[in-house]
This record gives C-alpha cells, sequence and structure tokens, in this order.
C-alpha cells in the first residue's frame, strides 16, 4: 500500500503558519489595545479628580490666583493627554480590526488547503480500497481455478 502524500503540503503548511503568525499579532493588537484603554481611563480618572480638587479649594478659602492658575495648566496638560490617549486608543482600535480582518483571511486560506488535503486523502483511501480489492478478486479467481482445475 502507497503511503498518502499531500501534493500541496508546503503551501498548507505555509498557510498555517501565516494564520498563526496572524493570530500571534491580533493577540499583540489586542493587549496593546487594552493598555491603551487603561491609560484613557487613567487620564480620565486624573483629570476628574484634579477638577474635584481645583473645585474644594475654590470652596475652602479665598482663591491663591498663582496656585489657581497652575493646578488650572496642569489640568489642561491632563486634558491634553487625555485627549492624545482617545487618540492612540483609536488608531490602535483600527489596528486591531485590521489585525483580525487578516486573521479571517488567513485561517480561510488555509481551511482551503485543509479541504483540498481531505478530498485527496479521500480519493486515495478510495484507490488504495480498489486495489486491494483488485488483489482479493483476483485471489478469488485464482482459487476458483485451481479448485476447478482439482475437481476437472
Amino acid at each position: 500500500m502507497k503511503r498518502f502524500r499531500f501534493s500541496l503540503q508546503t503551501l498548507h503548511d505555509l498557510r498555517e503558519l501565516e494564520r498563526e503568525n496572524a493570530e500571534r499579532a491580533l493577540a499583540q493588537s489586542a493587549r496593546n489595545l487594552a493598555e491603551a484603554a487603561d491609560r484613557v481611563e487613567k487620564y480620565r480618572r486624573e483629570c476628574d479628580s484634579a477638577w474635584a480638587n481645583q473645585a474644594t479649594k475654590l470652596q475652602a478659602r479665598e482663591p491663591d490666583l498663582k496656585e489657581i492658575a497652575m493646578h488650572t495648566d496642569y489640568i489642561t496638560t491632563l486634558e491634553r493627554r487625555l485627549t492624545e490617549a482617545q487618540a492612540r486608543y483609536a488608531e490602535l482600535e483600527r489596528e486591531r480590526e485590521l489585525r483580525f480582518q487578516q486573521v479571517l483571511k488567513a485561517a480561510a486560506a488555509a481551511e482551503v488547503t485543509a479541504k483540498l488535503r481531505e478530498q485527496q486523502r479521500g480519493r486515495h483511501q478510495a484507490e488504495v480500497a480498489r486495489e486491494d480489492q483488485n488483489q482479493l478478486d483476483e485471489l478469488a479467481t485464482i482459487a476458483v481455478a485451481r479448485h476447478l482445475r482439482e475437481t476437472a
């Protein structure tokens, strides 16, 4: 019985490798996105806290204009960082979506060669079964011919 050999195995292996690489890139992209979301939330909390602190200071005593100006500059810096973090998050979200599409494309390509391999394996098994049956038929014919010679 001859061994099964898939004629496109190298291509299939390459497509599987591309799928795995795309999945790794997607996972890294998802990690980056989660980190960016954490940064956005951190800056959002810091801004909220700074605004609450500013309001408390303004209500507690007579306002010191230098301190208010410094605190306002700090809040402005925090809001700028928040805006930058939100922009980075949006960029990473687009990148993650692109990576997801690449995974889908790579998985579909690998699936095509996997199906071809299974079809080729099925044809191979059918051919082997047919050859085995032909050998059994030949052996049966020889046995019947021997039996007829011996009884004649």
